[in-house]
């Protein structure tokens, strides 16, 4: 599946260039087509034009932005981004990426600051793991199942 093929009214000339290593995770039943990051996020790309937006007046009145990024929580995506600017999507991106600094996978996909939603722009010091509720460190020496997994996936 591709946005093209779950989106053949998405004008590709009004997509943004997609960075090679992000996955097309478009699906028709989607408001709009999907990307993955290598590191966990998905960022989803409306319409360029308001009136093609399932939210048209949200969009018009800046309620609701072209490009939305979310942490993949499996069932539950959280929202960590909005912007109509796309070098600010790949700008915010590029800095939570920069929070892997052992060079494994960046835990970003299951930390919480204090339990209630991770700010990206702070340092990773006083994360904890949101399946376990351990410290980032503790956690990461030695992972619970669902870091693990978000590891392999």
């Amino acid at each position: 599946m591709t946005y093209r093929t779950e989106f053949p009214d998405f004008d590709p000339a009004t997509l943004p260039e997609i960075p090679a290593d992000w996955r097309d995770r478009s699906w028709h039943n989607e408001t709009c087509p999907s990307f993955k990051t290598p590191r966990g996020f998905i960022v989803w790309i409306d319409y360029a034009e308001p009136a093609d937006s399932e939210w048209p007046e949200l969009r018009r009145s800046g309620d609701y932005l072209r490009f939305n990024v979310h942490l993949d929580g499996g069932q539950c995506l959280e929202e960590v981004f909005a912007s109509d600017d796309w070098a600010a999507v790949l700008a915010f991106i590029a800095a939570a990426e920069l929070l892997d600094n052992d060079g494994d996978e960046c835990p970003i996909t299951v930390w919480s600051r204090d339990g209630d939603g991770a700010d990206l722009r702070e340092a990773s010091d006083g994360f904890q793991c949101r399946a376990c509720g351990r410290d980032e460190h503790d956690c990461s020496a030695d992972p619970c199942d669902d870091v693990i997994a978000d590891r392999e996936a």
